[in-house]
This record gives C-alpha cells, structure tokens and sequence, in this order.
C-alpha cells in the first residue's frame, strides 16, 4: 500500500525517508541480523535532541546504528513521526512499540500521543484485544486503569458479548473478572463458559466435560457463585457438569443457606 505523504513542509523530508534518497546513517532495528532504515543524520538531528548529540555531540557516532531493545515496527513509525510531525498508528500494538521506541529517545511528546492513542482504544468491543497487547507488552497497565475501569462500569455487557472477549487469552480474561462490572454474576458466568467452549473447541471437536471443567474452574475463584439465584445455578454452571456432584450439592445448599455446608475451595463467597 502506498505511503500517505503529507502536505507542507515535510513532505519532501518524508519522501527522502520513503524513497531512501541522499541518506547517510543506517539503524539495523530488531533482533539480529536486525531490520536496515535508512536516514539522515541532518534531519534527525533537528528534530531529535537524543540524535542531535549521537551524531553531532563531542563524540559523534559512526557507522551503522545498532538497536537491538526495539522493534522495527516501532522504529518505522517512530521515523516516519520525526519526518513528518504526524503520529498514526495501524493499531495499538504499533503504538505501544513505537511509545518504547519514544521512550528511549525521549521524545516525550510521541509517548504522550502513543498514550493517548491507546486510550482512545478502549472501547467495548476493543477492551480485550487492548488487554491482550497489553498483558503481552512491558507497558503499565496502570496508566491505562481509568479508561479500562470507566468502560467496564458503564459498558460491561457490551465487552462481555464481545467478539474479542470469546477470543481473548485467559490472562485478559482473569483481568476483565477482578475489575468492577454492573451486571450480574450470571451474565459474567454465562460469557465465561462461551468463552470456555470456544477455547476447548480449539483443543477437541467436541470438547469433554472434564475439558471444560478444567478451563472453567481456573476462573471460577474470581466468580461470586454463591450471588447466583438457585434457579441460575440449576440451569447454568449445574447443568453445565463443570462440578462435580458433591460441588454442586455444596454450591447449591450454601445459596440456598450461607453456611449450611463447607464451600469447595475455589468458590468466591
């Protein structure tokens, strides 16, 4: 797909990127043998204060660059940003790597638009797939809490019958159970169990009771079972044989009387 140059004063600077025209420093980004970009020292030196002393400093550096800490995918956005003044993102994996990239570089206004940009991600249907990057980045999930936190106590539902909560790792999943959510325990507990079906069936055709079991109860400790309603036990998790029958029998006279019998160790009062 072509390049999107923008108009005005750097798009000359980003075609000379682009096309690779009168460079005179090469970065090999990434793992090694590591990705080659090419630059001009000139150009990045002007717009970066990190750049401007490797290669105008007392001892200015020479040679190839080597960055063996970032990934390419963020250097590229990273460049394109200092050629062109405009940060833009395929997705947030891309910005969350090209904020590392910022970082190093300290170009705090990139990390504060990458930030930003994450942000603005958060949506219901989206929340999960920006959890998973996240779980998988080093970035702070912290910085991110208000805009996780408001989406799940306006909009659980909405993430909860979300394509990519059926989708999600079940670390992204555990994350959406200990945060807060104005629906019911049922509703939470019956999107859960999809969830299982759907991770098993990527296991089994026809996924075992004990598969399901299994999947499920990694999760049942961050559940309130004992908040579920007889008849919502019976026609849910009971029905469901992810307990064994003393489990259930357990389950279901703690509903019906607190305390009436030892709870199993996994359950949530």
């Amino acid at each position: 797909m072509a390049a999107n140059v923008p108009q005005g004063p750097t798009r000359k600077d980003l075609k000379y990127l682009l096309d690779g025209l009168q460079t005179d420093v090469e970065f090999l980004v990434g793992d090694p043998p590591g990705t080659r970009f090419k630059a001009h020292k000139l150009i990045l030196a002007m717009r970066n204060d990190v750049f401007e002393a490797m290669f105008y400093g007392s001892i200015p550096e020479e040679g190839d660059v080597i960055i063996p800490d970032l990934h390419p995918d963020g250097f590229r956005a990273f460049l394109s940003y200092l050629y062109s003044h405009e940060a833009k993102f395929a997705d947030v994996e891309t910005a969350l790597l090209t904020k590392r990239a910022a970082q190093k570089y300290l170009d705090l206004n990139l990390v504060g638009l990458c930030t930003e940009f994450v942000r603005k991600s958060i949506k219901p249907d989206t929340l999960c797939c920006v959890l998973d990057v996240l779980a998988i980045s080093d970035e702070p999930m912290s910085e991110y809490d208000g805009a996780i936190n408001e989406t799940l106590k306006t909009k659980a539902g909405e993430v909860l019958d979300s394509k990519t909560f059926i989708s999600a790792s079940e670390v992204t999943i555990l994350e959406v159970l200990r945060r807060e959510k104005r629906v019911s325990e049922y509703e939470v507990l019956r999107s859960i169990y999809a969830w299982a079906v759907v991770k098993c069936s990527a296991v089994a055709d026809t996924p075992s009771d004990k598969l399901l079991e299994r999947s499920m109860k990694a999760l049942l400790s961050e559940i309130k079972l004992l908040s579920l309603t007889p008849a919502e036990f019976v026609e849910g998790p009971a029905a469901w044989k992810i307990f064994t029958v003393d489990e259930a029998y357990s389950i279901l006279s703690n509903i019906i009387k607190r305390g009436s019998m030892p709870l199993p160790d996994f359950c949530k009062q």
